[in-house]
């Protein structure tokens, strides 16, 4: 909530022109927080010390790594249940695979990049109350709203970072304003890479067994 309502987070996506309001914002980042949640549900076995960070920062900053796993780091992407692809915004990586609003600064390269499907859709939930577009949402009310779901996940799969530097070298790129699911209007470049195409979650299981 205070990530979304109090200005500390960027209204538009990187690369992207579509103005975010807080409502946005706020099922935005619900929705990859819940999947950070999923994933240490997933690592906890091989590493005790995994736990969600729900520290906020100011505009501009963010975490350096979603998750440290057994010295291995882990990025952690979210997508709807129904959601195929794994997209990352072309303008916030390098030809080497490194996120690049953290170059310099801090952990700017991956082991491994996650992807997690969340269900139900924060953005449903919100748009059918007609809040998903809105500034100003009550927090008790909105706390209470998303406690009363029964939040589910699956593990979509997950793909290294040598993958990831053969993506964006082979230009697998949705441009900006493709269509999706006959519907979707894509407000920035991505990078993507097809669920299926991506490793199944037991592999990287084994490797860190």
């Amino acid at each position: 909530y205070e990530m979304a309502f109090t200005d500390k987070h960027r209204a538009c996506r990187s690369g992207g022109s579509k103005y975010r309001t807080n409502g946005e914002i706020f099922a935005n980042t619900f929705q990859g927080k819940i999947a950070e949640c999923a994933a240490c549900n997933f690592f906890y076995r091989f590493d005790n010390s995994v736990v969600p960070d729900f520290e906020t920062y100011d505009k501009g900053r963010w975490d350096s790594v979603d998750l440290t796993v057994c010295g291995k780091q882990i990025a952690v992407k979210s997508t709807k249940h129904f959601g195929q692809l794994l997209l990352l915004e072309t303008k916030d990586w390098d030809s080497r695979g490194r996120y690049i609003p953290n170059i310099g600064i801090s952990t700017c390269s991956y082991d491994y990049l996650m992807l997690v499907r969340i269900t139900p859709s924060c953005e449903d939930l919100l748009k059918q109350r007609r809040l998903l577009y809105s500034e100003q949402i009550d927090r008790t009310y909105l706390h209470q709203l998303c406690c009363n779901q029964i939040w589910e996940y699956d593990y979509a799969g997950y793909l290294t970072d040598e993958e990831l530097i053969h993506v964006i070298n082979n230009e697998f790129i949705l441009p900006k304003n493709s269509i999706l699911n006959q519907k979707t209007t894509m407000d920035a470049e991505n990078y993507y890479v097809h669920a299926a195409d991506l490793h199944l979650i037991e592999q990287l299981a084994n490797a860190f067994e």
